[in-house]
């Protein structure tokens, strides 16, 4: 969990790396505010193949997402 500073209005950039940069991880995305309050849903990767053998040319990490807070204040990623 991140948390950052939010200005109300101002858009933020999320993006997560994992599978791009050689980490086992798998990761999603979810931001809430300071009361908990989920305000972007999870953001996951797609769990369809496209290939049965392999032959990937996609990643499965979420996509970078735009995130304008609601108010100011901290939030959780």
């Amino acid at each position: 969990v991140y948390t950052f500073p939010g200005r109300k209005g101002e858009p933020v950039v999320l993006e997560l790396l994992a599978e791009r940069i050689g980490g086992p991880n798998d990761v999603f995305l979810r931001v809430r505010d300071a009361a908990g309050k989920d305000l972007l849903g999870d953001l996951d990767d797609d769990p369809d193949s496209l290939h049965p053998v392999g032959f990937y040319s996609r990643s499965s990490d979420p996509p970078a997402t735009r995130f304008t807070p609601p108010a100011d204040g901290n939030y959780f990623a």
